[in-house]
């Protein structure tokens, strides 16, 4: 089994995070209320769709897509983890983080590549 390089992997979430940040800085620029309401709505949309939805049911995002790697199920790598895992595993993030940010950098060691939030969810992120 060939998993995807830390690099990356990295530079996925870059772009999924990158894509998030014009929204917000329109809405700094705005002065209703109503309008700013609705570029947050639409970036936590975004964010629901392409870090949830899409990496739930198709393995991918659009950080994952530029990079040519997908995110399947550890036991059947054909398979996404679905929108619920991709979701606790987003939150799960956290734990990588509060581990003095090792689990960010864990794939470099580990054979599997794998985060803690990814071996919390049994997750692995393959190339294409």
């Amino acid at each position: 089994m060939r998993y995807a390089s830390w690099p990356r992997r990295a530079a996925a979430f870059l772009i999924d995070y990158a894509i998030l940040v014009p929204l917000p800085v329109i809405a700094n620029f705005m002065s209703s209320g109503r309008v700013i309401a609705i570029l947050y709505a639409a970036d936590l949309l975004l964010l629901v769709g392409n870090r949830w939805l899409l990496a739930g049911y198709n393995g991918r995002t659009v950080g994952r897509t530029a990079m040519r790697i997908r995110l399947v199920a550890e036991k059947s790598p054909h398979k996404p983890i679905g929108f619920v895992a991709a979701f606790v595993r987003d939150v799960y993030h956290l734990l990588d983080t509060l581990a003095l940010m090792l689990g960010w950098v864990r794939p470099l060691w580990r054979r599997t590549r794998q985060t803690i939030a990814d071996s919390l969810v049994q997750s692995i992120v393959v190339p294409e």
